[in-house]
């Protein structure tokens, strides 16, 4: 593909400064405004593509406060393109996250995303296991054409900053998901997996990107064939 574009960005300027929420010990800055955006390119020979098609991409994000102690962030992504007729490489989600901080240093988080495609692309697969939600499994371990996925999570943050170098955390989670259809690789349909665990959280403070490591270990709920008793996980990541 190769196509110029057009498109729009519509931000609303209202941003709220926090802590201890994605991060451990840094200054965060929340949206709750909305955002809209937009695109459409045209895809064609004339721009060295090898095929013409239609481009198309939008953007959702809403912001909402719950009184003092309570967010609720909901998101919307699709993408496409027009090809001989018809839509491919459709990829459409949505998803929402709620933080209620119940105390000064625990807070309870809860996200829920769905994800439906059609005629995707060789080269793109819709994945589910340890490396993207599903904790108490493995690596890319269901595939297909539709996703969705459930976290409930209680973090605790403390004051513990050794050698100042990390600022630590942890939490205790559950993880509940599934895909349809036929994917490339992975279970033809295990049905619903669900998994719970606890954590430890390592905030970088000697870097400009604010990653945090996630040291996990999760236990499946469902028995399956040749999945061990409990996984254990350690991925660097931009968020708690």
């Amino acid at each position: 593909m190769s196509y110029p574009f057009v498109g729009f960005d519509i931000i609303e300027d209202k941003y709220k400064k926090v802590g201890d929420e994605n991060q451990i010990g840094r200054t965060e800055d929340l949206y709750f405004g909305t955002e809209v955006s937009g695109e459409v390119g045209l895809s064609n020979s004339a721009f060295g593509a090898d095929r013409n098609a239609i481009m198309l991409a939008a953007h959702l994000l809403r912001g909402f406060e719950i009184g003092d102690l309570q967010q609720l962030f909901m998101t919307s992504n699709f993408s496409s393109r027009i090809e001989d007729g018809r839509a491919r490489n459709l990829i459409a989600n949505v998803g929402g996250k709620y933080y209620w901080r119940w105390r000064p240093d625990w807070l309870l988080y809860a996200a829920v995303s769905g994800t439906v495609t059609d005629s995707l692309d060789p080269d793109l697969q819709l994945l589910l296991g340890g490396d993207n939600g599903l904790r108490g499994y493995p690596l890319r371990y269901e595939s297909g054409t539709s996703r969705a996925l459930l976290t409930v999570e209680q973090r605790v943050y403390t004051d513990w900053y050794p050698f100042r170098l990390v600022r630590v955390g942890g939490a205790i989670f559950a993880d509940m998901g599934r895909t349809w259809g036929s994917g490339v690789i992975g279970n033809s349909d295990p049905g619903m997996l669900r998994d719970v665990g606890f954590g430890f959280r390592l905030g970088n403070t000697r870097s400009g990107l604010g990653n945090v490591l996630h040291i996990d270990f999760a236990f499946p709920l469902n028995n399956m064939r040749g999945i061990q008793k409990f996984q254990f996980l350690v991925q660097t990541m931009q968020t708690f």
